[in-house]
Formats: C-alpha cells, sequence, structure tokens
C-alpha cells in the first residue's frame, strides 16, 4: 500500500483508515489524515490511522504521515495500533519506521494514545517523528515485563528525558 491519501473516514466500530488483518505488507509513503472512530465496545481494540491486526504476517510501515487522527470512545489510539500475534514470533515480524505521527487526538475517557503496541517479539519502533498529539501517551507499551521493545532514535519532540519518559507509557 504506497503513495496513497486515506482520509475523512469514519466508522463506528473497529478502525477508520488503513485496516491490516493478514498477510505480508508494507504500508509506504501514505497520507493517512483526518479519519474518525467513535466506539463503545471495549471489546476488542481499535484506531483511526493504521490498525495492524493479530494474524500471521508480517508489516513494515515506513515513510508515512499519520496526522489529524480522532479516536473517541473507549478505543483511543489516534495514529498506530500493532496487535499482539498468536504465531511464534520469529516468523512475525512488524516495523515502524521514519513515520511522521502528530496531531492525533484521543478523546473520551481515560489513557488515549497515538501509537499501542500490543506485541513486542519483533517489533521495532525507530526513526519516528510522534509528538505534538492530543493524546494521553505518544506511545503506549501494553505487554509483559519479560518482553522489550526496540524503539530508538525517534524524535519525541523534547531533548529532557523525563518529558520524553511522561508521554511514553511502559507497566514496567
Amino acid at each position: 500500500i504506497s503513495n496513497n491519501s486515506v482520509q475523512n473516514d469514519v466508522d463506528g466500530d473497529d478502525a477508520a483508515g488503513i485496516c491490516i488483518r493478514d498477510g505480508t505488507v508494507t504500508i509506504d509513503s501514505n497520507i493517512i489524515s483526518h479519519n474518525h472512530l467513535s466506539s463503545s465496545n471495549s471489546d476488542t481494540a481499535g484506531s483511526t490511522g493504521i490498525y495492524a491486526n493479530n494474524n500471521q504476517w508480517s508489516v513494515t510501515i515506513i515513510g508515512n504521515t499519520v496526522v489529524g487522527n480522532i479516536a473517541s470512545g473507549t478505543r483511543k489510539t489516534a495514529g498506530v495500533l500493532i496487535r499482539e500475534s498468536s504465531y511464534d514470533p520469529k516468523y512475525v515480524t512488524v516495523s515502524l519506521k521514519s513515520n511522521l505521527i502528530t496531531g492525533n487526538i484521543g478523546n473520551g475517557e481515560g489513557n488515549s494514545q497515538a501509537v499501542l503496541i500490543k506485541r513486542t517479539e519483533g517489533c521495532i519502533v525507530n526513526g519516528n517523528t510522534i509528538h505534538g498529539n492530543n493524546t494521553t501517551y505518544d506511545l503506549y507499551a501494553d505487554f509483559g515485563n519479560s518482553e522489550t521493545l526496540t524503539a530508538e532514535n525517534n524524535d519525541w519532540g523534547a531533548t529532557n528525558s523525563d518529558q520524553i519518559r511522561a508521554r511514553i507509557y511502559d507497566f514496567f
């Protein structure tokens, strides 16, 4: 999926923007903007922008602009959501590289995030610009304490380590 403009998609349930559920895919050099997800269903996660759901796949998300997306209701990922895979992680890779993720909005009760990572094995978040979002967190790492996430050389819009840490959620 390359060189597209995906905008003004409105969904009341699962995902607005680009939604990947299976297969090997590269999402490259797209503009994903002004999509809106509004849902009261808290049973499954949803997202505006880019939604990569759990299945046996490898996905590369590179060089995209994800801006001005709105997620409201109970599922508030207003940017990029990468869900866990139930398959052996050595066969599943996810790369989120060189993207601009800014100006996204999470409305509603509780926390919201611009990027939600719900799996980490084989997941790399490097070289992105992730800031200026109207969300509780720019990056929300939602996984167990034995897992690590590679997130290097990202621009968080600040140089003060306390300011950067305040915009990243990692329970452990």
